[in-house]
């Protein structure tokens, strides 16, 4: 006997040649749909849901079993959690350790030789949490201070670490898939001019820092290993795409210690 399912709204099915009708009980409503990051933490290998000695948020967003989850929301509000999504399984010891003396030019040392650790990556993703916390105290109205009339204001600092570190990316980017044309110079005091930092909101501010960061990571945590070593031309300097992720979080870390020292 042939079951016409047809249109089954009413809960009943219509077996075909008669009509006779067989209720069926309502099905029960499906859950609402998780988030795509909450389906995709998923699929990851055990071992990335261990939990993390490093992670510094304090949502739990690393559980040992995918079924100790905890409801999407929270995951959805951890800064981390894009960064676990993005992890290409290999052994980078050898490729993300520290730059050597030919691999950039030497005033770029000075953001270089900011870190110390061998492991940029683990770098990179605590001195995000590190620096939102530390410039989150800053309020919206002491981000308009300056510490003296022609410096910039803490707006401008941070639209400054944003800027560049798009910046350092996009060469990373360029000298890491194989282009070979070399890149501009890039002037900070026209990029300040442009970006009228000062006309947006501190928050906005942080959350772009935020953001950028976690592309930033995305990007680097998904290279294949040789790729780290390739190099190219940027304000006709020579770097190495390794240099150029040590030097953006060294960037990062100076004017950390700037503001620090000269604003708050």
């Amino acid at each position: 006997m042939f079951i016409d399912w047809g249109d089954n709204r009413s809960g009943a099915v219509r077996r075909s040649g008669t009509s006779e009708k067989v209720r069926l009980a309502p099905s029960p409503a499906l859950p609402p749909a998780l988030p795509l990051p909450y389906l995709l933490l998923l699929l990851l290998p055990l071992p990335l849901l261990l939990p993390s000695a490093s992670c510094s948020c304090s949502c739990p967003c690393l559980l040992p079993l995918p079924l100790l989850l905890p409801p999407a929301p929270a995951l959805a509000s951890c800064p981390r959690l894009p960064s676990l999504l993005f992890s290409r399984v290999a052994n980078y010891d050898l490729f993300t350790m520290r730059p050597e003396t030919n691999e950039a030019a030497p005033y770029y040392f000075r953001y270089i030789d900011r870190i110390s650790s061998d492991d940029i990556l683990h770098v990179m993703d605590i001195q995000l949490s590190e620096t939102l916390a530390f410039l989150s105290d800053v309020s919206e109205e002491k981000s308009l201070h300056r510490y003296a009339p022609e410096k910039w204001t803490i707006r401008e600092v941070l639209s400054h670490i944003n800027d560049c570190e798009r910046v350092f990316l996009f060469r990373a980017f360029w000298f890491a898939r194989g282009f070979e044309e070399p890149l501009p110079s890039y002037d900070q005091n026209i990029c300040i001019r442009g970006a009228g930092a000062n006309e947006v909101l501190w928050a906005s501010h942080l959350q772009e820092f935020q953001w950028i960061r976690l592309a930033t990571l995305s990007f680097f945590r998904n290279l294949p290993a040789d790729a780290w070593l390739r190099r190219g031309i940027a304000s006709d300097n020579s770097f190495t795409v390794r240099s150029l992720a040590y030097i953006l979080a060294g960037h990062v870390s100076h004017h950390n210690a700037i503001i620090q020292e000269r604003y708050l």
